[in-house]
């Protein structure tokens, strides 16, 4: 999980020239945390990131969402988590659509309706995202259902769209 968070601030931290080079850049460093995300949940390195992964990924983020150490992940936590993707989106001029898609997940996984998420909360709506993701019925990820049906990672990738 570090791995990936230092992967993430070094991508959303590199410098790109041009406004269509800035574009593509972010892009590109978009998709490249998220595959550097799937290859540090994967563990083991079996090329499928399985429940107990994803139970591992909780525990381990949990604490980097809840900036405020409140016990609970609120909106704003949740859409600035400070590791890159929200900077990449204001990058793009993409805040908006970004706040959007991220509210809509934070809207998904607040079960409970309250506004906040608790860490069993959390853990549960990733769980529910795994199953979602889980597109031949496995009980795990492949690294590519984890880019292309894991919520978060589909709400990414619209919010950065042009």
């Amino acid at each position: 999980m570090l791995r990936f968070l230092a992967s993430t601030l070094l991508l959303a931290a590199a410098p790109a020239s041009g406004q269509e080079t800035d574009a593509a850049a972010s892009v590109d460093a978009a998709r490249a945390a998220v595959e550097a995300q799937a290859l540090d949940l994967d563990a083991d390195g079996d090329g499928l990131i399985g429940r107990a992964e994803v139970a591992a990924a909780v525990a381990a983020s949990f604490p980097t969402f809840d900036a405020d150490g409140s016990g609970d992940i609120d909106p704003r936590e949740w859409e600035e988590w400070p590791f890159g993707f929200y900077d990449m989106a204001l990058h793009r001029d993409r805040a908006q659509a970004y706040h959007a898609a991220f509210g809509l997940v934070f809207d998904l996984f607040d079960r409970s309706g309250d506004g906040r998420l608790d860490e069993a909360e959390f853990a549960g709506a990733m769980d529910r995202a795994l199953d979602f993701a889980d597109r031949d019925g496995d009980g795990a990820m492949s690294h590519e259902e984890f880019l292309r049906g894991f919520v978060p990672n589909v709400a990414l990738r619209h919010a950065m769209r042009d």
